[in-house]
């Protein structure tokens, strides 16, 4: 593990030892920073020729397309760099920063490891467009990790159409609340092909998801053979007991999945949907861990002692964790 040097100022980055730095977080949230401090801090990264990890945090700032270009431009530089999270929430980057940064991240071939955090920033359709494009041409991406804003929600399709087409992804993370029911049903549809896919998690709360987009999405996922850990958060939605039970056993053939964490909080379940969905998790051969958020379904107290013991017979379940109550 590389020793982690932390900077909570641009100055005092710009002061340390650059050219020894292997792994860096820099915090400059609202800081006041926009696109000309951004070409201070270009010319400080630049410097950083053994800069392997990096955590960039930026929320809140006035950096705009020309910002993003710049930061991009520095980014290249880092020739060894293979983990980088840059967070540019409530910024105005907008869809030529976007597409000026990403196409900068094809051009770091030892990248593996990406987190984006885009809230607020004006990203359309086209701009999603060049970002899923460019990342899915990565050479070595292996891990990614984006997050939306609803305002970029209707982007996301032309995102994902591009991401499928990536050789190396094998760990997806997407994070936009509010997707809608038709968004979510064509973002699964786009991840199916994904065959390289190992771990994925997805957010669809307050989606106003009901049983037949909970259906949906479970057939498309379970096309996804090579998937060994799944999260879905489907918190404040309207899934009842035949969505629910319907989306569990949609994986139950899945081979190789092993790791599941289902989120139904704040949905319609209730206590005779609850005895179904045990009785679709009784069919899992593989899991090892279980994870289940069954808060707000209106579930009486013996539908929830008959679940537990519906789950004890999962064989191999070596980790569960079920919640009924805050």
């Amino acid at each position: 593990m590389l020793e982690q040097n932390k900077f909570r100022t641009l100055e005092d980055f710009q002061d340390s030892d650059l050219s020894s730095l292997t792994n860096v977080l820099i915090n400059l949230v609202f800081q006041e920073i926009g696109d000309k401090s951004i070409l201070s801090l270009q010319s400080a990264l630049e410097n950083c020729t053994q800069l392997q990890s990096l955590q960039l945090s930026l929320n809140r700032n006035n950096i705009k397309a020309k910002g993003a270009f710049s930061l991009g431009s520095a980014l290249v530089k880092c020739s060894k760099l293979k983990n980088l999270s840059i967070h540019l929430d409530q910024n105005q980057i907008d869809d030529e920063g976007i597409q000026s940064l990403s196409k900068a991240l094809l051009n770091c071939k030892n990248l593996q490891n990406l987190k984006l955090s885009l809230n607020k920033n004006n990203i359309s359709e086209v701009g999603q467009s060049s970002l899923g494009l460019n990342l899915a041409s990565c050479s070595n991406l292996q891990t990614l990790n984006l997050i939306l804003s609803e305002e970029e929600r209707n982007g996301v399709l032309s995102l994902s159409s591009h991401l499928k087409c990536s050789p190396t992804l094998q760990n997806l993370t997407i994070n936009v609340c509010k997707i809608g029911e038709k968004i979510a049903l064509g973002l699964c549809s786009d991840l199916s092909e994904c065959q390289n896919l190992h771990y994925l998690s997805l957010c669809f709360s307050y989606s106003e998801i009901t049983d037949e987009c909970a259906l949906g999405i479970g057939t498309a996922l379970a096309k996804c053979k090579n998937l060994q850990c799944l999260h879905l958060d489907f918190y404040w939605n309207h899934i009842r007991g035949n969505g629910a039970s319907g989306l569990v056993s949609s994986f139950t053939d899945c081979a190789s999945l092993q790791h599941l964490t289902i989120d139904f909080n704040m949905n319609i379940i209730g206590s005779q949907g609850l005895k179904n969905l045990g009785k679709a998790f009784t069919n899992y051969s593989t899991l090892i861990t279980l994870m289940l958020d069954l808060r707000d379904n209106d579930l009486d107290q013996q539908s929830q002692t008959n679940f537990k013991s519906r789950l004890n017979k999962i064989k191999r379940l070596v980790k569960k964790q079920v919640l009924f109550v805050y």
